[in-house]
């Protein structure tokens, strides 16, 4: 059996909405009791409006990346699984990261397409990796607290180091990979650096605002009609 017949079978699309429905109970749940408090401090009905507003459309622009990594992904793992991934807990960044690392494990890669055996050693590395950034979160408390005490203490120079060490580290296991990756990729990569930063001199000199919103989304579809025309060339 082809495993895309399960990926985008009745029984997939059924989990996804429970639990993606449920995620959308706990937003709905969280609204009410917001809106409860607001009223309860007689918050300026005119100022809740504004700020419901606000929220939505900051919620849509980024969403714009998330949509292309779905289609990026349709169809490699089928429509629901991508779907529930980049709905739940996960990013366009990682989720290709961690589909393509298990899929080399399992002898091929996202490009060359799944088997069945490599679909579900994806799909468990999708969803068992990211449990980690949870749990992160409790065993780095202490560590959090003690670069708190050494901004307090004046030494604002180490925590800035280590940020900035952290924040490198986060650039090589991101970009590492795709330096080595061949002509197209490098050269995709250097794109999308080129295509954020014109954006960034339009914003700053053009006093084009509404830009920021859209950064990310402009560099990723550009940089990926980029590599097509550059792949038909190669």
């Amino acid at each position: 059996m082809d495993y895309m017949s399960i990926a985008n079978s009745t029984l997939m699309y059924i989990l996804i909405i429970v639990g993606i429905g449920f995620v959308l109970l706990q937003s709905a749940m969280h609204l009410k009791m917001a809106l409860g408090r607001a009223k309860e401090i007689n918050m300026d009905k005119q100022k809740i409006k504004i700020t419901m507003k606000s929220a939505a459309a900051f919620s849509v622009v980024p969403t714009l990346p998330i949509v292309v990594a779905l289609i990026t992904l349709i169809p490699v793992f089928g429509t629901p699984w991508p779907w529930f991934r980049l709905s739940v807990v996960g990013s366009a960044s990682y989720e290709l990261m961690a589909a393509d690392l298990a899929a080399k494990g399992s002898g091929t890669s996202l490009a060359e397409g799944l088997s069945a055996a490599a679909f579900g050693n994806a799909i468990i590395v999708m969803t068992l990796a990211v449990t980690w950034t949870f749990m992160l979160n409790f065993i780095i408390k202490g560590v959090l607290k003690k670069v708190k005490k050494m901004k307090n203490k004046s030494n604002f120079a180490w925590s800035a180091i280590l940020i900035s060490c952290l924040f490198m580290s986060l650039l090589v296991v991101f970009i590492g990979p795709m330096v080595g990756a061949g002509m197209v990729t490098l050269m995709t990569l250097l794109m999308s650096v080129f295509l954020t930063y014109l954006q960034s001199l339009l914003i700053k000199y053009k006093n084009m605002e509404w830009l920021k919103g859209f950064q990310m989304s402009f560099s990723m579809i550009g940089a990926m009609a980029f590599a097509v025309v550059l792949t038909v060339m190669v």
